[in-house]
């Protein structure tokens, strides 16, 4: 790519920005400085630094800034689900408990607890819906 005045653009990976700005930051030096130093042009390593602060190393990449209700958002979708989860566990093992779940009650609303064996306690690891498909009272 050539610019306006015929010289010659050069594309900068993400690591050679990173660099530039890390030495603006880290090594307590101007960003002219830096520039002189490096032989590059002060108004990239200005924006870069800029992204940098903004955005970390996304924000160099040219990834566009996640706000702080976009990152809580995507940090907190995850956490409701195992809630979610672990609320039916819960529930689940309050039926249990209180002998909800007893073959009478599941075979009446077409459940199945399938259970498994661990140090001599039985315990329901979770519960499937039977369907006309899944026939497991039938044996091989």
């Amino acid at each position: 790519m050539e610019d306006t005045m015929g010289k010659q653009c050069r594309s900068w990976s993400v690591e050679e920005k990173l660099a530039l700005v890390l030495a603006v930051l880290s090594e307590h030096q101007s960003v002219a400085e830096v520039a002189h130093q490096r032989g590059v042009n002060e108004n990239p390593i200005d924006r870069w630094k800029e992204q940098f602060l903004a955005g970390g190393r996304q924000g160099l990449n040219g990834a566009k800034a996640q706000t702080a209700d976009q990152r809580l958002e995507a940090e907190n979708n995850p956490l409701k689900q195992l809630l979610g989860e672990k609320a039916l566990e819960m529930e689940i093992l309050k039926n249990l408990s209180r002998g909800v779940f007893a073959p009478s009650f599941c075979r009446a609303r077409n459940l199945m607890p399938l259970h498994y064996q661990k140090l001599g306690t039985v315990a329901v690891d979770f519960l499937v819906v039977l369907t006309p498909s899944k026939n497991i009272a039938q044996g091989p």
